[in-house]
């Protein structure tokens, strides 16, 4: 067990946060799924987003962990997606929420509903 500036032990066999990168990304694509296909009516939108910001954040949380841990791949993974793919599409479901803040357009315009 090493230790970097911060003094906290840093374990290398300790267990691998690629399942939990996989099911988070599932989660998410499985939302998107389901709302393409129609089985999500669009006045469900604003509660798919809040979903996808929930699965994001942790994927994101979780990709800061991998990656101070080493793991590069799995790391990128989670930022890539966690980032590009929750964040923005995220806004793009809640700005359909008719609420001032969320119909800003921070996300270049882009809405999955229009």
């Amino acid at each position: 067990m090493n230790t970097r500036k911060t003094g906290l032990p840093i374990k290398k066999d300790g267990h691998r946060g690629g399942t939990a990168t996989l099911f988070l990304l599932g989660a998410i694509h499985l939302g998107l799924f389901a709302f393409a296909t129609g089985q999500v009516p669009a006045g469900s939108a604003p509660f798919l987003g809040f979903w996808i910001l929930g699965c994001a954040m942790a994927l994101l949380l979780l990709a800061m962990v991998e990656l101070r841990r080493g793991e590069v791949f799995t790391g990128t993974i989670g930022m890539v997606f966690g980032g590009l793919l929750g964040w923005v599409l995220r806004l793009s479901f809640i700005r359909s929420c008719g609420h001032p803040v969320f119909n800003l357009s921070m996300a270049g315009g882009f809405s999955v509903l229009e």
